[in-house]
């Protein structure tokens, strides 16, 4: 089963440009659900002057929901070889949200070998409410391989810029205190009582044994 929904109320721009060699291979044995929903702009350019490669093999559930309410921009330009290889047996969920402006800049004029093999459960959520901007570009060799055999989370939220400045100075402040706790314990003598010990940090006093003063007759106190 593969099920393929698109809903688009404003503009959607695609731009596909291959000068060279574009290989796509798709095998599911399963369900694969992909849901888009645009509400605003969403403008896709991919320029490819060589080889580009993309194997999809889906032998279970693979759940892509994309909801963009702004302005999403994806540019690849590849002048050289990318390779994608996307193996999942078992479940992979992608939820994205975008309500405000996430530009995506891929140039790659070399090799880039990405190598996803997911056997179990895989869930990506990002949501961004502002600008998030990713660059990457790769001039030789970028190879990615991620192995999934369990349950691995990942949730990205980006609110602004100011948002995410708060957020690093108050992990920062709690790792300070951390550590200024963590210092001040350290620091502290050991209070444990020993058998016949004095406690550290105690101040013994060393007395002199009491003197033995024997009474004088003379004081005894009896008569003649």
């Amino acid at each position: 089963s593969f099920n393929l929904t698109l809903y688009v109320a404003r503009s959607f721009n695609f731009n596909l440009i291959i000068e060279g060699s574009f290989n796509l291979t798709l095998i599911i044995a399963g369900s694969f659900n992909l849901t888009l929903f645009i509400a605003g702009s969403f403008n896709l350019t991919l320029y490819v002057a060589r080889s580009f490669n993309l194997n999809l093999i889906i032998e279970g559930s693979f759940n892509l929901t994309l909801i963009i309410a702004g302005s999403f921009n994806f540019t690849l330009i590849i002048a050289g070889s990318f390779n994608l290889t996307l193996i999942i047996a078992g479940s992979f969920n992608l939820t994205l949200i975008i309500a405000g402006s996430f530009n995506l800049t891929l140039i790659i004029a070399g090799s880039f070998n990405l190598t996803l093999i997911i056997a179990g459960s895989f869930d990506l959520t990002l949501y961004v409410a502002g600008s998030f901007n990713l660059t990457l570009y790769v001039a030789g060799s970028f190879n990615l391989t991620l192995y999934v055999a369990g349950s691995f989370n990942l949730t990205l939220y980006v609110a602004g810029f100011w948002y995410v400045v708060a957020v690093v100075l108050f992990l920062i402040f709690n790792l300070v205190l951390a550590l200024c706790r963590f210092r001040r314990t350290s620091s502290l003598p050991d209070l444990q009582v020993q058998a016949g010990r004095p406690m550290y940090g105690s101040v013994t006093l060393h007395l002199p044994p009491p003197q033995y003063n024997p009474p004088s007759p003379y004081q005894s106190g009896t008569p003649d």
